[in-house]
């Protein structure tokens, strides 16, 4: 029966998402950096796993030099292509008895090399709701995008709302990220992250603040730096640790300061392994496997 209802869940989202929008990368690129190599890799490489001593954190799967699949320990996600640009992105996810599926559409400039918006419809099925034991939420969400004139990203801000069928449907809250990088537009060095609530069409004053700093860069190829764009922009939506992907060489440390009085202030370091070729091998708990193309 739960398997049932996980699939009515995906099905849900399916239906209820409109045709596909154009989207690429933010350089216009599917992968980068692809003709370093590592010892015994010959041509350019990909990033096929992340591990740790327990389980394997991520795989990732191609078609020709295309990310399609991103597998996790209990989340799938399913990238599809309009030509050489992503079109649409797909998440399942199972904790538990639990569900989350959600489907996003990505939006360019004219140039269709740089993001605009990512829209999103998804659904959770909450097997042990207090109020509603089994009740399927449906929620819809639209991520907006901004940029420097240097064109690094400056800003993403997101407004969320619960789609109750039987109401008209509004956004009620905003999630602000702001982003800073360093003089070479390399690697980012803060992201401060608002959350506040929205209504009648405005943004209200922020209710909680987390800060990350990102410090003690290294000059070596940070391994989410192979990954496109486009999914890295729908990955740190959810995932606030993935925040460094953005950037090309790896911080040896990252702070949280969050937002309250006093500020609480939790610090991260990691003394970093690499290859011949200058990837890195294994950093933050992780160790990176590559593989040629």
């Amino acid at each position: 029966m739960k398997k049932i209802i996980y699939l009515f869940v995906a099905l849900f989202i399916i239906a209820s998402t409109q045709s596909c929008k154009r989207l690429g990368d933010v350089d216009g690129d599917l992968l980068n950096n692809l003709d370093a190599n590592q010892g015994g890799l010959i041509g350019s490489r990909f990033l096929y796993q992340e591990v740790n001593s327990v389980d394997t954190l991520a795989e990732y799967h191609y078609t020709g030099k295309k990310l399609v699949e991103v597998l996790n320990p209990k989340s799938k996600t399913k990238i599809t292509y309009n030509g050489e640009l992503i079109n649409k992105l797909e998440f399942y996810e199972v904790v538990g008895a639990d569900s989350l599926a959600y489907i996003q559409y990505y939006t360019y400039d004219s140039t269709a090399k740089f993001i605009t918006s990512i829209s999103e419809v998804g659904a959770t099925y909450m097997a042990y709701k207090a109020v509603i034991p089994g009740a399927i939420v449906r929620y819809k969400a639209i991520h907006d995008f901004a940029y420097n004139t240097d064109k690094s990203l400056k800003t993403i801000r997101s407004r969320n709302g619960i789609d109750n069928p039987a109401l008209a449907f509004e956004y009620t809250s905003y999630v602000l990220n702001t982003f800073t990088f360093n003089t070479a537009k390399t690697n980012v060095t803060k992201v401060t992250r608002d959350v506040g609530p929205y209504a009648a069409g405005a943004f209200g004053p922020s209710t909680a603040q987390d800060i990350y700093d990102f410090s003690d860069y290294d000059d070596k190829f940070n391994p989410q730096s192979l990954l496109p764009f486009g999914y890295k922009a729908s990955a740190l939506l959810d995932d606030t640790s993935k925040f460094y992907w953005l950037s090309l060489n790896n911080p040896k440390r990252v702070t949280l300061t969050t937002g309250v009085a006093p500020p609480v202030v939790t610090s991260y370091n990691t003394n970093y392994t690499y290859d011949p070729q200058n990837y890195a091998l294994s950093g933050f708990g992780s160790n990176y496997d590559y593989r040629p193309f």
